[in-house]
This record gives C-alpha cells, structure tokens and sequence, in this order.
C-alpha cells in the first residue's frame, strides 16, 4: 500500500520536480502491482480532462513507486535493473501513442 501512495504522490508532485510540465487536474489514477521471482511491475494509468496528456504524471508516479520498492529492498540486492516506459497514451498535441 505505501508504494500506492508514494506513487500516487509522484503523480500529483510532478510539475513541482519537472519545471516543464503542466499543473493539471488529475482525474483519477489505477495502480496494480505484479510480484514474480525475478521482477517487479508497476502499472499506473492516469486519467485527466485537461486539455493537455499526462504522461509526464504516470512516468512519474512510476518511478517515484519504483524507487521506493528499491529503497525497501536495497539491503537484498543493491545492483537491481530498474526499466521505466511509456506503453499507451492518448489525449494532448501528439494524440494517440502505443507502444509496438
């Protein structure tokens, strides 16, 4: 649950740390959490009506999450892979993007 909130927390600070993007309204966010022996998987879908994507927010929301389940396990194993990527969006200038 806490790497929930710090995740959800990364996604409303974003503009705050990325002097780039927008501030804008965060509608609603859907966090699930995949734990296997080898790896461990966040997807965070964030949804806005604002007139520009939130994107930045998501990838955001992610790695701060990520960054808190190594701080968690960094006494297991310091030399994990941490991998962060955009895999669908739609909404602002560059509409609609999935990954192939």
């Amino acid at each position: 649950e806490i790497t929930k909130v710090v995740s959800f927390l990364g996604v409303k600070k974003t503009p705050f740390i990325l002097p780039f993007c927008h501030n804008i309204l965060v509608e609603g966010s859907d966090f699930n959490f995949k734990v296997n022996e080898k790896f461990i998987e966040i997807e965070l879908k964030v949804t806005s009506v604002s007139k520009t994507g939130v994107e930045m927010d998501a990838l955001f929301g992610v790695s701060a999450g990520i960054l808190n389940i190594y701080d968690m396990l960094k006494f297991l194993k310091k030399d994990m892979k941490i991998e962060i990527e955009l895999i669908y969006k739609k909404g602002g200038k560059s509409g609609v993007y999935r990954k192939s």
